[in-house]
């Protein structure tokens, strides 16, 4: 870890080289340092929320913008790190980022899967759905943070090697990571600003080669299963304002059984009812606790989020968040103007 450090520290202004900055907590106090952990995270990944292992949380990230890529070096104390289905539903981009260890160790968590990963493996991990990341020690990560579009530009089907982690310790996907440290490194020793756009399809390539020597056996049907349920978790996303929204309507877009589609969620913790139904209570409550929506009577947020009724909407928001709608608005502080 020392070393990675040593080398961010080199990082200077080398004429028109790729900028390096650094942000750190150091000489913080610890709940500030916490809070400001929080902001730095989320301006530099995606929203997120750090919670550290001990009271005093000690890390520092290097970071810098290579064309349409970010490379940013993260070292941490212990910590856990969790994107949730709210962080997801407030972001506006979408991205790909491959986690390569450094030092320590991670468990890595999305899709119900959990993988560990050592010193210079590497896995996928994607925005648009809730994941976690846990360092229970001191730890060093490389992250790469890439546009979905120019990363399926590349790898078309990423959703069949997510969370899949590859060994950094031979093979391709030693190369590959090996490949991802160097570009660091290089990054630090002052590299041309001209070679950014080429750098970030060069990872790609690379992470490509070493996932296509992936066995059918390893990726475990994800090429069909997995991908499908992703799919329609996706569709569940962008219809959760239809009120026919139903497991029917579901089967009859993809073309496959309403007992399939059961199937298909049989190892999840809801049922899709129940899966459909919490994530129109979680999009609603972000709504009523928006100032900036609250204007928005709550009879039309119970339309657009496929409710028939506004007294069927406020029971089943009775029932998942404990209060009434208007009362969730006024306890989070966005004024009520709705009387009707």
């Amino acid at each position: 870890m020392s070393n990675h450090l040593a080398c961010a520290a080199k990082a200077d202004s080398l004429g028109k080289a790729i900028a390096v900055d650094t942000l750190s907590t150091q000489g913080m106090w610890p709940r500030q340092s916490i809070e400001y952990w929080n902001d730095v995270a989320c301006s530099t990944f995606t929203p997120q929320r750090v919670d550290p292992v001990e009271k005093n949380l000690r890390a520092a990230i290097h970071r810098a913008t290579v064309g349409e890529m970010r490379v940013v070096l993260a070292v941490s104390s212990g910590c856990r790190i969790t994107r949730s289905s709210q962080h997801v539903a407030r972001s506006l981009e979408s991205y790909f980022l491959i986690h390569l260890q450094l030092a320590g160790s991670s468990v890595n968590r999305q899709d119900g899967r959990e993988i560990v990963l050592g010193r210079g493996d590497f896995a996928i991990c994607d925005s648009t759905r809730p994941y976690q990341l846990e360092f229970r020690q001191d730890t060093s990560i490389l992250v790469l943070r890439i546009p979905q579009p120019v990363f399926r530009s590349v790898i078309s089907c990423p959703e069949a090697i997510t969370l899949l982690p590859m060994s950094g310790a031979h093979g391709a996907g030693r190369l590959a990571s090996r490949f991802i440290e160097d570009l660091w490194f290089s990054l630090n020793e002052g590299l041309p600003l001209e070679s950014a756009g080429r750098l970030c399809r060069a990872v790609l390539d690379v992470v490509a080669s070493a996932y296509a020597g992936v066995s059918a056996t390893r990726v475990d049907g994800t090429s069909t299963t997995r991908v499908l349920q992703i799919q329609i978790r996706a569709f569940i996303e962008e219809h959760l304002g239809d009120q026919d929204l139903s497991v029917s309507s579901i089967a009859a877009a993809f073309g496959i059984t309403t007992r399939y589609v059961h199937a298909l969620f049989a190892g999840a913790a809801d049922t899709v009812s129940e899966y459909i139904q919490t994530r129109r209570m979680e999009r609603a409550a972000q709504v009523l606790a928006d100032p900036m929506s609250s204007g928005v009577p709550v009879g039309r947020i119970a339309f657009g989020h496929g409710f028939k009724s506004q007294a069927h909407f406020t029971r089943v928001f009775r029932g998942h968040h404990g209060v009434a709608p208007r009362e969730y608005r006024l306890r989070a502080g966005a004024t009520d103007t709705d009387f009707a």
